[in-house]
């Protein structure tokens, strides 16, 4: 689990800085979707709950409703502990 939360944590980042994305950040939602480490982190540990086989979920519900609220708790969870971070700290751990 710690790979899982430690491996999105970088996706978030490295999605959020690369200039990769230039091209797709001229487009309004694509922007938003970036500028907001909770909601780029649902998509993000969501596909990563799939792949890594992870789940925090009961069993007995569907492979995609355990990956997709999975993704919502994790990045929930990684979303507070970057807003105590920068509290704590007082500099953010990524720049937008």
């Amino acid at each position: 689990m710690i790979a899982y939360i430690v491996v999105g944590r970088i996706l978030i980042w490295a999605l959020q800085n690369t200039p990769l994305l230039d091209g797709a950040r001229k487009y309004p939602k694509i922007q938003e979707l970036l500028n907001c480490d909770f909601c780029l982190g649902v998509w993000v540990f969501s596909i990563l709950a799939w792949w890594f086989r992870s789940s925090v979920m009961p069993e007995k519900l569907p492979k995609g409703v355990q990956c997709a609220a999975t993704g919502l708790v994790v990045s929930f969870a990684t979303h507070l502990a970057r807003i105590g971070w920068e509290e704590r700290f007082g500099h953010a751990i990524h720049s937008s």
